[in-house]
């Protein structure tokens, strides 16, 4: 049968499914943009009271949690560091 001749529910619906899946896949190139660390990451306060607590300790620990804060938040990382 002919697209013409098609009920137009079943169009509708088609489009519905269709717009659903480009949806799904549109998700999922999102997340997979995301860094592994942004996912399910901290948040910078949580960090940044680590950071204050190492103090001069460790300027290794202080290295992990600055690319932390950096991986986890790209876009407000600067402004939070003050650079």
């Amino acid at each position: 049968m002919s697209a013409a001749g098609r009920n137009p529910d079943d169009q509708q619906i088609n489009r519905a499914k269709a717009l659903k899946q480009e949806q799904a896949i549109n998700d999922a190139n999102v997340e997979a943009a995301l860094p592994a660390s942004a996912k399910n990451c901290r948040p910078l306060d949580e960090i940044e009271d680590d950071i204050n607590s190492c103090e001069r300790a460790s300027i290794f620990r202080i290295g992990q949690l600055l690319t932390e804060a950096k991986d986890s938040h790209p876009g407000e990382f600067l402004a939070w560091a003050d650079v």
